[in-house]
């Protein structure tokens, strides 16, 4: 219901949401075609999203990682296909890829509901058969307020980010979009294995084996450190390759690669604080993943963005303040190219984050277990 809400608020106020996030004239409707398909995705993204808990919380892992391998390689084929015009399909470009991830999304949800249905008929509950417990509603409450709120709070985040992107035009746009598609993919088995991680970890603690969870994390870790220094080795060096494949653009070729030298380190950086809030997640200390969530974006990434850009000094209270000099300073490294900020601030806030989760994890708290 929550969803079907947010959903028709935002098509209603599309076009004011569109002005606020200062979206270039020039790709206004096609960032309207855009969204909306995309709008339409999250109701089929919610059925997946809710069948991945309800595997996970049985100790399947598997299923939702196949449908998620399923959903990301169709649209990966089906990018190219849709933006450029293959075969018997029109070129429909930014539009295109807005389709592409509709139809993944749609997959997606098939799947889940299949998988639902045929894997975990057995126990399905009777509607009629079900009642209220207030003890365990209110156990589940206080674990999944704070994530929640993380999520909630930290989606906002982003359409701030992409507030402060779109001012830079379309060339920006495009390889942000690009850079959010690779680093989408590339960190898929690092969310897979924490996802995993986060069962696992519940399981031992339930059963008071904590050895076995600290060991657990460990292989974890090493697990998607290995993983990722693979696919982020190729973010580093193919970086313009990549972005060609996209848009066979020598300007934002130029610009992207610039980026993936930078997100490529990022992207390993933010693995292992994934690994970091499986663990957390998974014992029930949902309050710590939800302080990083909130601080990497809020408290180190938006910031630094804007300092790092210079963009904070068109504030005239800020430029005629005594930080004046400092931020002057700070953005000068980048002021030949201001929106390299973006990749950077990513860079720091990663870790700084994963400096905080691996503080909390070292106390140890997590190990009492909370569910």
């Amino acid at each position: 219901a929550f969803s079907i809400i947010f959903l028709s608020f935002s098509f209603i106020f599309l076009d004011s949401i569109l002005g606020l996030l200062h979206v270039p004239q020039e790709i206004f409707e096609v960032s309207k075609q855009f969204i909306s398909y995309i709008l339409v995705g999250v109701l089929f993204m919610f059925i997946f999203l809710t069948y991945q808990s309800f595997a996970h919380g049985l100790g399947d892992t598997i299923s939702p990682m196949k449908i998620q391998i399923i959903s990301v390689s169709l649209n990966v084929i089906l990018d190219p296909i849709f933006i450029f015009g293959i075969g018997f399909m029109p070129r429909m470009e930014t539009v295109g890829a807005a389709q592409a991830t509709l139809i993944s999304r749609i997959v997606a949800a098939i799947l889940a509901v299949y998988f639902l249905k045929k894997k975990t008929k057995h126990i399905i509950p009777n509607l009629n058969e079900l009642k209220p417990d207030k003890e365990l509603l209110k156990k589940i409450f206080n674990i999944s307020f704070p994530a929640s709120i993380a999520h909630s709070v930290t989606s906002f985040g982003f359409i701030i980010l992409q507030g402060f992107v779109n001012t830079y035009g379309t060339l920006v746009i495009s390889v942000f979009s690009i850079g959010n598609r690779m680093m989408g993919l590339f960190m898929m088995p690092a969310m897979g294995i924490s996802n995993a991680l986060a069962t696992i970890v519940g399981q031992n603690l339930g059963a008071k084996k904590i050895s076995r969870a600290v060991k657990s994390v460990r292989v974890g870790m090493i697990l998607v450190l290995l993983i990722m220094l693979v696919g982020c080795s190729l973010l580093y060096f193919f970086g313009s390759t990549l972005t060609r494949f996209f848009i066979d653009d020598p300007a934002i070729a130029g610009v992207g690669e610039r980026m993936f030298k930078v997100v490529s380190f990022a992207a390993l950086i933010f693995s292992v604080m994934f690994v970091f809030m499986g663990v957390f997640n998974g014992s029930g200390h949902t309050k710590p993943a939800m302080l990083l969530n909130i601080s990497r974006l809020w408290f180190f990434r938006i910031p630094l963005v804007f300092v790092l850009s210079g963009k904070i000094l068109e504030y005239a209270f800020i430029r005629d303040s005594f930080l004046n000099e400092i931020l002057t300073k700070l953005s000068i490294p980048l002021s030949e190219h201001s929106y390299d900020a973006l990749w950077w601030s990513m860079l720091i806030s990663n870790i700084l984050t994963t400096i905080m989760a691996i503080i909390i994890y070292r106390k140890g708290k997590w190990k009492a277990g909370s569910i």
